[in-house]
């Protein structure tokens, strides 16, 4: 059946001695280069496989870009990302030129999001013009609309409920590598900075992202996820869902992470709460978390006592929160500039008060906390803005569940929940690190806005409980 509102693009005639030329051509190319540089070579051979799939299947080709943001830490993985990412703008363009699409109305329901990121991009932007070093400023910008981009890409190349649960699913996926990642290579395992400053030890895991705390804010919403993609009658899925469940929860234990622990215990409330027709799923995920976890901390009870020991003098995060309100008090409305708040923390922590990591003026560390680091350099402006973002992302989950309740299609319902909730355990967890350009939050916030879309358009209903 064909998608309303999108013509069929005419099939292009390809000669047939083209073929086997192009891939004479191209095997020479790409071993050459592995030859001489070999993660180019093999970026540049797994570029020419995900252009054609770009242009066959662009949302599955999205699906597959997810993972490649999720481990871009790991080596010859971010270049593979951003290649993926300017073939992905390609193909979004070509939609939009070519499928005859009506592009009023593809966008009517996603615009308050999409122009909200950009007016919140523009504010960071201008903030260069009082930043006191507006060289690193410039240097961070280039990450903040790559957020903004990866935002519009999710939001719009989503059409279909599937296509939404093949990026949920990718999430999903991509959080169980890292995860993994960090149990089989050990230098994968760590402490940040941060912590390394006021603590000694360490085994927390940080997997892929670098960071436990990282690694622990895309877990949890990883496992809202799970409990929307659970499908009554899938045996097999659902299976798959709960070893998924277990490995991730065992991930989440290990990173030690109070962060983590918090917002999982927010999504549980928030998920039994939202999710009324799908409380046994959000039960089962829960008892194979907490199974999970607790197996784990049985054979590792030091993890335990540093999770739920809040007398040993702290880690410095709450001096550095100190740090960003009275900077923000002093800058109130506009803020020292993105990126400066590195920058401007030494001052504040010679000042007269009670702080006591003064190492901070040797080593100058991020806030910790993406709200207060948006306070301190955006001002109020910047934090306003990104607050309006997050709620109309989470409002527009809301709204497309209810709609997909309204026509019946109960799991894409669910699926509208999970994103909801996910964006909420997110911006939890973002209370404890300075994660405003972690391109994964922008993918769930992405979320909302496509599936409300989805949910007042018709299409062919493939599942509807």
């Amino acid at each position: 059946m064909q998608t309303a509102g999108i013509r069929p693009v005419a099939p292009v005639s390809i000669p047939p001695a083209l073929i086997p030329a192009t891939a004479v051509a191209t095997g020479l190319v790409g071993g050459l280069l592995i030859g001489a540089r070999g993660g180019l070579g093999l970026a540049f051979l797994l570029a020419v496989i995900y252009i054609p799939l770009a242009v066959v299947n662009l949302p599955f080709a999205l699906a597959l870009w997810v993972p490649l943001v999720v481990l871009q830490r790991l080596p010859q993985v971010g270049l593979g990302s951003n290649i993926a990412l300017v073939v992905l703008v390609m193909g979004w363009l070509g939609m939009l030129a070519y499928a005859g699409l009506d592009r009023s109305e593809h966008f009517r329901d996603r615009k308050l999001a999409i122009g909200l990121t950009l007016v919140l991009l523009m504010w960071v932007t201008l903030s260069l013009l009082w930043a006191a070093d507006a060289g690193i400023a410039g240097a961070g910008l280039g990450r903040w609309w790559t957020c903004g981009l990866t935002l519009l890409l999710v939001a719009t190349i989503i059409t279909k409920t599937h296509d939404a649960q093949m990026v949920a699913a990718a999430f999903v996926a991509s959080m169980v590598i890292s995860t993994l990642i960090g149990f089989i290579d050990p230098a994968a395992t760590d402490q940040t900075a941060l912590e390394l400053a006021s603590e000694a030890g360490g085994g927390r895991l940080s997997g892929a992202s670098g960071d436990p705390n990282y690694l622990a804010a895309g877990i949890v919403p990883a496992l809202v996820l799970i409990a929307g993609l659970a499908q009554r009658g899938r045996p097999v899925r659902n299976l798959t869902l709960v070893a998924v469940t277990a490995i991730l929860g065992i991930g989440l234990a290990a990173t030690q992470s109070r962060g983590g622990l918090i917002a999982a215990v927010v999504a549980v409330f928030a998920a039994l709460f939202f999710f009324r027709s799908r409380r046994p799923y959000v039960l089962l995920v829960v008892l194979v978390l907490v199974s999970a976890a607790a197996a784990w901390f049985s054979v590792n009870p030091a993890g335990w006592e540093r999770l739920t020991s809040f007398d040993q003098g702290g880690n410095g995060r709450t001096e550095l929160w100190s740090i960003g309100v009275r900077m923000s008090e002093d800058n109130l409305v506009t803020g020292v500039g993105v990126e400066n708040f590195v920058i401007f923390s030494p001052r504040y922590v010679r000042q007269p008060g009670s702080l006591e990591f003064v190492a901070f003026t040797e080593r100058p560390y991020v806030p910790h906390n993406v709200y207060i680091g948006f306070l301190a350099e955006t001002g109020a402006v910047g934090l306003g803005l990104f607050l309006a973002l997050l709620a109309v992302c989470m409002a527009a989950a809301g709204k497309a569940a209810r709609c997909f309740e309204a026509r019946g299609e109960l799991q894409a319902a669910a699926l509208a929940q999970a994103a909801l909730v996910a964006i909420l355990a997110h911006s939890v967890a973002s209370i404890f690190i300075s994660n405003a350009t972690d391109r994964r939050g922008w993918i769930l916030l992405a979320l909302g806005p496509a599936l409300l879309a989805v949910s007042r358009r018709r299409e062919p209903s493939r599942n509807l409980r």
